[in-house]
């Protein structure tokens, strides 16, 4: 039986698989298995996949395409490690990786069911900036989650004990977006979830081409779901959170069909709360004014603020 399960999940990611898959490979820790769910690609990944010299790869292919949440839940319930660590097929793991979490949970106390690392948001300036710090006080919990969002990336950097799949139950394959989030949310009733401070996986900043609509069905289906434990909220806490959902909803409108689909959403936004941080701002701004100023001000100076430890 493997030490570390490492679940791949791919749908047309040809250009980006191979070294995906190297980085895991390049890992310290070889008592695992990679396993690879194709989920219906229409283009060369299978291939790409199947022409990696490696024994510890399992592909698993889907006749229909079954979307994130069933890619996930496929690699999971197909597992055999102790551990599962994920990672985004367009990601990659620095060296180190499964080394520094492993040490770390075969060390935590029961009660953490799964551990997380920091990682580098790469820009295509070629600049880079550290991301993924949970909340500043209180750590990661359910109130702080629901209000913060799922900023973590665990869809590259978190492992967890396989054991707790059952208890935490599957992905929901309802939800087109959201995914992560909801399951994590799910997750910390079950068991806690640490940090490890430093990064270890690389996430690319693409371009979004998610459509404003979706990502509005994806946040309805969201609220209705979280309903409850959203009314419950603290006043602030309750319009911060309603406040990150409409600039998800806004980002979608304004990349895709144009700002006019955005404004209300960024209406609502500032309306809900209208002391933005600067980096829910300056996203508000761009969106408006077509200027990048994010992606500058990430990768030339908070890189300073919250410097590597």
């Amino acid at each position: 039986m493997p030490l570390v399960s490492v679940v791949i999940p791919a749908y047309n990611r040809e250009k980006f698989i191979i070294p995906a898959i190297e980085s895991v490979k390049a890992q310290g820790i070889h008592d695992i298995e990679i396993i690879v769910v194709d989920d219906c690609s229409t283009d060369d990944t299978v291939e790409k996949v199947l022409s990696v010299n490696e024994s510890r790869i399992r592909l698993i292919r889907h006749e229909v395409n079954k979307g994130e949440a069933g890619a996930r839940n496929t690699g999971v319930r197909e597992s055999l490690g102790k551990y599962v660590a994920y990672l985004d097929s367009d990601d990659q793991w620095l060296p180190g990786k499964l080394e520094a979490q492993l040490a770390y949970m075969e060390n935590a106390s029961s009660d953490v069911g799964g551990v997380y690392t920091l990682h580098y948001r790469l820009y295509k300036n070629g600049k880079r900036s550290i991301a993924g710090y949970p909340p500043k006080s209180g750590g990661l919990t359910f109130e702080n989650l629901l209000v913060k969002g799922a900023s973590i990336s665990a869809g590259s950097t978190l492992m967890f004990k396989r054991e707790l799949y059952s208890r935490v139950g599957p992905y929901d394959e309802k939800t087109p977006l959201y995914v992560d989030w909801e399951w994590l949310l799910r997750f910390v009733k079950i068991a806690s979830l640490d940090l490890i401070p430093k990064p270890y996986a690389v996430y690319e900043k693409n371009p979004n081409f998610r459509k404003g609509d979706i990502q509005k069905k994806a946040a309805d289906i969201f609220l209705d779901k979280f309903y409850v434990a959203i009314k419950a909220l603290p006043e602030k806490r309750r319009r911060e959170c309603l406040s990150r959902i409409n600039l998800d909803v806004a980002r979608c409108y304004v990349e895709n069909e144009g700002l006019r689909y955005a404004l209300p959403y960024y209406w609502d936004a500032l309306r809900l709360k209208p002391n933005l941080s600067p980096g829910s701002l300056l996203n508000v701004i761009d969106g408006i004014f077509g200027t990048n100023i994010l992606p500058f001000v990430d990768s030339h100076i908070r890189k300073d603020i919250r410097r590597e430890k």
